[in-house]
This record gives structure tokens, sequence and C-alpha cells, in this order.
């Protein structure tokens, strides 16, 4: 009936179609193009409409389908794809503390087998034993400079009260001799230059009378001219000297009381706050210069130990710059992280003779090749069914006939950023398991339940209400889609849903859950 309708309105599409696309009378040949032309897009109009209508018939014919509810064995197997990884791995890494050039001059080839201990790496050596010889002379000097910072302290801080006690008696010296000076010394020198004064003043007051009584005496006696005369003049020249030597006197009283005892005084007095000014620097620089010379010298301690741990370092690190293998195994190139290699590249290039390495990175993984494991990456949607505990078999993609029984050992709680949770699996040893080397790819199949006899339903066929109760039911086929049965399901797989409760072997339901309307 359905397929009667759909022919009714394709053909009803057409005759419209040629009908609005119909010219005023042609010829036969017109009339045959015109219709030709005007086929395609009717067929293009009407095709939607087919389709359309299609979509109802083809939902009722998939819904009218039935299946029926069959009793038998039930296997579910989860497959994943995972990598052979050794348990034993050891990484290559170089952390110097002071050196930074890493010059390679040989390294063993990647693949080869190691010993514990064995050289694996050399490094270019000629920096750093300059280095070493630079700063053990630099460390010479040091020990040295540091003996004679260590004596001028000893000796400073043996000077430093013995100046800081010179300074107080230089300063308490200046202070008395001031005081001296005013009470005792000027006094003195005032009273010394007016006694000078007046004994100059009196000698030639002695010397005038004694001219005078001369005078009077030779104008008296009878003596000859010639000796009047000689000792007349001798007289009058005494005095002519002593007024000089009063005169001389005079001034040099006048000077030292106009100038020289000033200027004596101003002197003390300026030498006085000099010395003062001088005590009190000494007392503020004397004990800052100590406290500076401890300071220098524990500088210089520190400097020597620094330079010390320096070298210890770059000894260390010379000896690391012969790369040894950490344990026995084989070499890989690059660094793995759970199951996954990197920098192998980046590696083989840096560990060719002149290449660099880089200081913090793993450039090598040695790898011990037995014991191994299976790592996979285990689904989201899988998390469920995948527990610890579960048996399997791995086939390796190198060795497609082995199939390694395996155990799944352990699962991780957090996921990656994938939405992927990692999963490891063992490999017992064997010599089939012997053929399988870290690195190599596989794909594990697990069982996650079987069964001998039990009731199943195509997975496609059970639906889940939207409720809070989450109930699962099957459509049974009637009149108005069906009616609705409510089941309890057990396992469910990819393809098939194991029934607990609500339908027995041989019923018939349909294959898709109807829906309501």
């Amino acid at each position: 009936m359905i397929q009667r309708s759909l022919m009714f309105a394709l053909f009803a599409c057409l005759f419209a179609s040629r009908l609005i696309a119909a010219d005023p009378p042609k010829t036969d040949a017109a009339k045959a193009a015109a219709e030709e032309k005007a086929k395609p897009a009717a067929e293009e109009k009407a095709k939607p409409a087919a389709e359309e209508a299609e979509k109802p018939a083809a939902k009722a014919e998939e819904e009218s389908k039935t299946v029926k509810v069959k009793a038998g064995p039930m296997k579910i197997e989860v497959t994943l794809d995972g990598k052979f990884e050794a348990r034993t791995m050891a990484d290559v890494v170089l952390r110097p503390e002071k050196w930074s050039t890493l010059k390679v001059v040989s390294a063993v080839a990647e693949g080869t087998r190691v010993k514990k201990g064995q050289v694996i790496v050399r490094l270019d050596l000629k920096g750093i034993d300059e280095g070493i010889t630079d700063l053990r002379t630099e460390l010479k000097l040091a020990d040295l400079a540091l003996i004679e910072a260590e004596a001028e302290l000893a000796l400073l801080e043996a000077n430093t009260p013995l100046d800081l006690k010179e300074a107080q008696r230089s300063e308490q010296f200046a202070r008395e001799d001031l005081k001296r000076y005013l009470a005792v010394d000027l006094p003195m020198s005032k009273r010394s230059a007016n006694f000078s004064l007046k004994s100059a003043k009196d000698r030639l007051e002695y010397q005038m009378e004694e001219l005078r009584q001369l005078e009077k005496m030779y104008a008296a006696d009878e003596l000859t001219e010639e000796t009047e005369e000689i000792v007349l003049k001798r007289a009058r020249n005494a005095v002519e000297s002593m007024k000089f030597m009063v005169e001389g006197s005079e001034q040099n009283h006048k000077q030292a009381f106009d100038v020289t005892f000033p200027r004596a005084e101003e002197a003390k007095r300026l030498a006085r706050e000099k010395q003062a000014l001088a005590a009190q620097r000494t007392r503020a620089a004397v004990p800052r210069k100590l406290i500076t010379a401890r300071i220098e010298l524990q500088k210089t301690k520190v400097a020597l130990a620094r330079n010390k741990e320096k070298l210890d370092k770059l000894l260390a690190d010379r000896v690391m710059m012969s790369v040894r293998s950490p344990i026995d195994g084989i070499v890989y190139h690059g660094q793995c992280s759970r199951g996954t290699w990197s920098g192998e590249s980046a590696a083989a290039d840096s560990l060719r003779d002149g290449g660099s390495l880089t200081a913090g990175k793993v450039f090598m993984t040695i790898v011990n090749p037995r014991p191994v494991f299976f790592r996979v990456a285990v689904p989201e949607k899988e998390l469920h069914q995948v527990t610890a505990g579960l048996r399997g078999t791995i086939k390796p993609v190198a060795f497609p006939e082995l199939s390694l029984p395996t155990v799944l050992r352990k699962v991780a709680m957090v996921g990656s950023s994938d939405g992927k949770f990692a999963a490891q699996l063992s490999v017992a040893a064997s010599p089939q398991a012997d053929a399988v080397v870290p690195k190599m790819t596989g794909k594990a199949t697990l069982l996650v339940y079987q069964t001998k006899q039990t009731l199943t339903i195509p997975a496609a066929a059970l639906g889940t209400e939207p409720s809070g109760k989450r109930r699962h039911f099957v459509t049974l086929p009637g009149e108005d889609g069906g009616q609705k049965r409510f089941v309890t399901i057990g396992r469910r797989g990819s393809e098939k849903v194991e029934i607990l409760k609500g339908l027995a072997e041989g019923d018939e339901i349909q294959a898709k859950p109807a829906t309501d309307k």
C-alpha cells in the first residue's frame, strides 16, 4: 500500500512538471526535446519527496522486524592494543653541578648489551681539566691571601686599643698644654717680656747716670784731656748702645704682646681642637676599620670555601663525564615514559662523535629485557568490566603465530588526558616469550565473562527508560507499535545482552525497542 502511494506521488510530480514546462504547440521533435530537457529537473524535485516518504516506511519496517530469545553460551572479551615494556629500566642522564659543556667523544651503539659500571659514553675532558687546574691555582692564592688577612686582622686587633688610647692621650695633652699655656707660660712670657724691657731701660738709665758722673768728675779733676776724651767717649757709646737695646726691647715687647702671644694662644687652642677632632675620628674609624677587616676576612673565607666546593663539584662532574651503565641491559636511545618512547632521533644525533648532550635531559635508557610486561590503555567505556585478575592472551604484531598467556595485574585509577586508563598485563617467562623484546607492540584479548548456558538477546533490542531507576525493557510484537516488557539483565557485551528475568527461550521481541510517542 505504501509503495503504491509512493509510485502515485512520483508519477503525479512528473506529470505536473511536464505540464508547467509545456510551451505552445510545437512540432513532435520540439516536444520531445522539451520533455527531455525538463525530465532531470522533475526527477530532482521528486527525489526529496520520495526520500521523505520512504523514511517512515523504512522505520516502520525496521520496527516490525523480530528476533527470538536464544539460550546458549555467552562470552565477553575486550581487545586492547599495547606495547611490551621492560620492568627494569634505568635512565641515563647527566646532571653536572658546575660544568655545562658536554661534548661527546664516543658512545656505544644502540642495541649493545652492556654490564653495570661499563663506560658507555666518553666526553671531552680538555675544558674541564683546564678549569680544574685554574681553580686549583686560584685556591692556592686564596689560601695565601687568607693567611695574610688573618695576620693583618690580628695586628689590627692588637693596635686598635693602643690607637684609641693614643688618640685619647693626645687629646688630653692638647687640653693640658692649652691650660698650662694660659695659666703659666703666657703670664710668664708676658712677665719676661716686661722684665726684659724694664732691664734694658734700667741699664740705659745706669749708663746715662754713669756718663753724668764721669762728666762731672772729669770737670773737677786735673787729668789730661786725652784720657778724659777716651773715657767719656766710651761712656757715651755705651749710652747709645743701651738706647738702641732699649729701643729693640720695646719693639720686641710690642711684638710679643701684639703678635707672638695672641698667635701662640690661638695655635694652642687650634691644636687642642684639631686633636679633639682627631681623637673623635680615631674613636669612630678605628673600630669601624676593625669591623671591616673582620668582614673582609669572613668574606675571604666564604669565597675560599665556595671555590673549594666548586672544585669538589668539578671533580665530581669530571668523574661523571665518563658515563657508566647503571645496570646490566641493552642500550636504547631516548626515554621511555609509560610505554611511550621519545627523543630517539635527537639522542642519536647528540651521541655522534662531536655531538653535544644537554644537562638534565635523558638521552639513553638501559633496558633489562627480562622480565617484561604488556602495557595497554583502557578506554573509559570499557573500564567497568576491566578489573585486575582477568586472564587472556597477547598476540605480538611481530610474531602473529604466538599467543602468550597473560593476567591483568593492575589498572590505574586516574585517567590520562585522552580519557584512557593505563593498565599492566603480566607476561610469563617462557621460551615463546623470549621472542618479544621491549618496544614491540601487540594486541591483548581479555576474557571478561563466559558462561555455557544463558538467555541472550541482541544488544540493539534492549531499551532503557530515561527515569531515575534506569529500568530496561524489550518490545514484544503487537499492534500500535508493540508491547513494552521490563526485564532484568546480567552481563552486557558489545553484541549480546544476558537476560536474567522477564523472558523465556523462544520468545519473540522486536529487533529495535519501541520509542514512547
